[in-house]
């Protein structure tokens, strides 16, 4: 869609009557597709009627009068729209801003009035958001006039079932459904909507989104924690609140958990057979297993997917029909010996997988290689790399592998250093370093070498850590990577955790890997670096080790941000995990202990699930911070085979975050798209690039112990690098310039002088 923008009017129109919008959009002459165009008349003013219509349960999961906007869109792209539903896009995430904002003002639900009539098409922006608190802001608990008899009844219980906070196990309810459809869980009073990914706000002041040169400068997400006195056996969670925490309750972040009402599953489609079955000593006599008292029935798409089941119980898993099964799993946390099914969980993230790379740009029309499709940006696609490079060594599964290698490959750059030239103008240290630890991944995997001359895993990963290294910047802080490259972009002036953890996490792997003690001074330094300027704490009493955010370098690194973000805990648990690994000190096996311990402020205390501490409460997450789950469980996972001593308590708390992502994993129209919020035991309606990362990373840890442990130069480690990868141009690490005021000035003049030069040479040659 170009060439149009949206009139004010516009941006807060009802999806009720969407109508307007699309005349605007659509041309009058606008195809459908075959089977649609018995139901429709004309394309534009029969839209709403049709996808309102019974002809249109085919596209439709459910009908109703109050329709959602993800049910349009995917009805625009399955009658052929896909071309003119950009704009419906935006206005879908204008609408859940608005939504989410009035939410957490408190302000209360308006139920939709049957007698209301609309009486001012083009009322202004105050009568557009009314309707839209009536038409939608109900949508999940309104029940249609046309529903079929009895379904309102059940709709009712379930709303009851809601307001009591009670939780129904899954053999308790009915799931035979004659009507093939599925009933909306009635979303609970503090059940924040999140903000659709397709746009960016800012939340607050002092917070950041992952590049300020992707999002518009804006600072996004968090709740600020404060550093306080910790509880030396183990700080407990935050109880369940509707709004965040105040500043007094750190380090652990409120979490806005709510008690999902029960609903009915859908039978043997999607994720939705989460809890299986258990085997009872018998492969022959399985019965239905009782849900845990924790857990809640889930509602899922109907899908012509294959059944999936992962069966990750308190007790014991199915034995599969090819007698696959894997043990291993202790979970600490009940003390009992954990069988997970090994074939459930490779049907899960071969799923999983195909979803996240849906979002792959590389392989369509026009589209860049390496991208993923917007509004994902170039730091995330090196993320989602190594998580599906995980994916392929784990399950043995060459899918996708020619497709990482191309991508991965073709945004290197000139240097072999991932500062591509379509990148390196608003690249930040930060995003160089996802695209090094995902070849470092490949080369530690062992994962398929690139054909011929090309760099090898290795040499990138080396490419990276050297073209970072050089740019140790100790003209303030006493040292430290600043969070942006160059001095033109918004955040140069900011020294950040992630692009020092990230160094620190790469010379530490690299270290173990090479065996040169050159990259384990590195992480020394670094270590000690964020030690000294408190980005990181050590709390021996308590055995909390935290990693903050970071600090303005005018104030030469005294003011901490103390957000707490997934992906930094991370990055320190695990460079810390590798250093004991290689040297076997003792100090680092405190460290990497200690940053186990203190990861657990992102798994709430009760469920022992994990979830984005800083937004997700609040539901302010932005599209880089849905993803960050991701990296803390693949690195939790890795630190659970480096550092035996922690496989217990990692393992625990990934085997339940494990089930609680398959149970979110149920939504979508392919009935396995993955939410942000894996408390609700169900999908919660957000999808993303990260939120499948965040799942299938999860997920797909459970089977890294069956795995080899990461290779290195000496065990059967193939990659090969050089000492000097990356450096072949001073270009991108010499310190940019800072020019003066008189070198700006003159640069204009010229600039001005060539340009009148260019129109009058253009003016000979046309007049002459």
């Amino acid at each position: 869609m170009t060439g149009y923008q949206l009139r004010e009017q516009d941006r807060w129109l009802p999806i009720a009557n969407v109508a307007r919008l699309m005349k605007n959009t659509l041309p009058a002459t606008a195809k459908v597709s075959k089977g649609a165009k018995e139901c429709m008349q004309e394309c534009v003013s029969e839209f709403i009627s049709f996808i309102t219509s019974e002809a249109s349960d085919k596209c439709l999961l459910e009908k109703r009068k109050t329709i959602n906007g993800e049910d349009i869109l995917y009805s625009m792209n399955i009658l052929g729209f896909e071309n003119y539903s950009e704009v419906l896009k935006i206005y879908l995430a204008k609408y859940r801003q608005q939504q989410a904002l009035k939410q957490e003002r408190g302000e209360p639900r308006k139920k939709k009035s049957k007698s209301k009539k609309k009486t001012d098409e083009g009322g202004g922006v105050k009568e557009e958001v009314d309707e839209i608190q009536s038409d939608n802001e109900t949508h999940d608990t309104a029940e249609s006039d046309d529903v079929k008899h009895g379904e309102s009844e059940k709709e009712e219980e379930q709303e009851d079932v809601a307001k009591d906070g009670t939780t129904t196990s899954i053999d308790a309810i009915d799931t035979t459904r004659t009507d093939g459809q599925q009933d909306s869980p009635a979303p609970p009073e503090s059940k924040n909507r999140y903000v659709d990914q397709l746009y960016e706000q800012s939340y607050g002041d002092g917070q950041y989104a992952h590049n300020p040169n992707y999002h518009n400068a804006s600072y996004g997400g968090g709740v600020d924690m404060a550093r306080v006195s910790l509880d030396p056996t183990r700080v407990s969670h935050l109880e369940t609140k509707d709004e965040a925490s105040d500043d007094s309750a750190a380090p652990r972040a409120a979490v806005t958990e709510s008690s999902s009402s029960s609903s009915t599953p859908t039978g043997n489609n999607g994720m939705d057979n989460i809890a299986g079955y258990v085997d009872s000593n018998n492969e022959s006599e399985q019965q239905p297993l009782v849900a845990a008292s924790k857990m809640k029935t889930t509602t899922t798409a109907t899908s012509a997917d294959a059944e999936l089941s992962l069966n990750l119980n308190d007790n014991v898993a199915t034995a599969v029909s090819e007698t696959e099964e894997l043990a291993g799993l202790t979970n600490g946390h009940h003390g009992e010996n954990v069988l997970y099914s090994y074939a459930s969980i490779k049907a899960a993230c071969e799923l999983l997988s195909t979803g996240l790379m849906d979002y792959y740009w590389g392989s369509q029309y026009g589209g860049d290689i390496g991208m993923f499709t917007h509004p994902y940006y170039w730091w995330e696609a090196g993320g989602a790399f190594g998580s599906m490079i995980d994916y392929s060594v784990f399950f043995e599964n060459d899918t996708w592998v020619t497709t990482i290698i191309d991508g991965m490959i073709y945004q290197t750059g000139t240097d072999d250093n991932y500062m591509p030239l379509n990148q390196t103008t608003t690249e930040g240290n930060d995003d160089q370093v996802f695209w090094g630890i995902s070849a470092m991944e490949a080369a530690e995997r062992n994962f398929t070498n690139p054909s011929g001359n090309k760099p090898q895993w290795l040499y990138l990963a080396q490419g990276v850590f050297n073209t970072m290294a050089w740019r140790w910047d100790t003209s303030s802080c006493g040292g430290g990577l600043r969070w942006q490259i160059f001095e033109w972009n918004s955040g140069y002036d900011y020294k950040n955790t992630v692009s020092n953890a990230g160094l620190f996490h790469m010379a530490a792997r690299l270290a173990r890997y090479t065996d040169n003690s050159s990259y384990s001074d590195w992480a020394e330094k670094v270590y000690d670096w964020l030690l000294d300027v408190d980005f990181i704490s050590e709390n021996d009493a308590s055995g909390y080790y935290l990693a903050y955010d970071g600090a303005s370098t005018d104030e030469n690194c005294t003011n901490v941000k103390s957000y707490q973000w997934s992906y930094n805990a991370g990055l320190m648990v695990a460079g810390c995990a590798y250093m004991y690994n290689y040297t076997e000190n003792g100090t680092w096996l405190q460290r990497a202990e200690g940053f186990v311990t203190g990861a657990t402020v992102f798994f709430n205390s009760s469920t022992d699930i994990m979830y984005e501490a800083a937004c997700q409460g609040a539901g302010s997450c932005n599209n880089d911070q849905r993803s960050f789950k991701a990296y803390l469980a693949r690195f939790l996972s890795v630190t659970s085979i480096l550092v035996p001593s922690t496989y217990d308590d990692i393992s625990s708390l990934l085997t339940t975050s494990a089930k609680a992502a398959a149970l979110s994993c149920s939504g979508g129209t392919d009935g396995h798209t993955c939410g942000m919020n894996w408390f609700e035991d169900g999908w919660d309606g957000m999808y993303g690039l990260g939120e499948q990362m965040a799942a299938l990373e999860t997920i797909q840890s459970l089977v890294a112990k069956d795995r080899p442990a990461p290779y290195t130069s000496k065990n059967g480690g193939s990659s090969t690098g050089a000492g000097d990868a990356g450096m072949g141009s001073t270009e991108v690490l010499d310190k940019p310039l800072n020019l003066k005021t008189a070198d700006t000035v003159g640069a204009a003049i010229i600039t001005v002088v060539l340009g009148l030069s260019v129109i009058a040479l253009g003016y000979y040659v046309i007049v002459k």
